[in-house]
């Protein structure tokens, strides 16, 4: 799989995690989900890392409380892709 040129936008589709409802309709904590963002390739200490766009103004607005749970995700998975799903914003 070729990697993006860094700064450029993507969408990423990588497994997260979520909350939900069970049969009996209790809460079931930290579902394994796939969602997909608007990512970007960045530098950092280790090499590169996945960052969200518009991270900081997201989380500022508070409008999407799943984003911090997302950015640790990709945090953690640092450089290595082999569980994302890269696809172009290109029409």
């Amino acid at each position: 799989m070729k990697l993006p040129k860094m700064y450029s936008q993507v969408n990423l589709k990588f497994w997260s995690l979520r909350n939900g409802l069970g049969s009996n309709y209790g809460v079931i904590f930290d579902i394994d989900t796939q969602v997909t963002r608007k990512c970007m390739r960045v530098m950092c200490d280790e090499g590169w890392k996945w960052q969200i766009i518009n991270y900081t103004k997201i989380l500022e607005a508070g409008w999407d409380y799943l984003i911090e749970t997302d950015k640790e995700c990709l945090d953690n998975s640092g450089m290595d892709f082999s569980d994302f799903e890269i696809t172009t914003n290109r029409g």
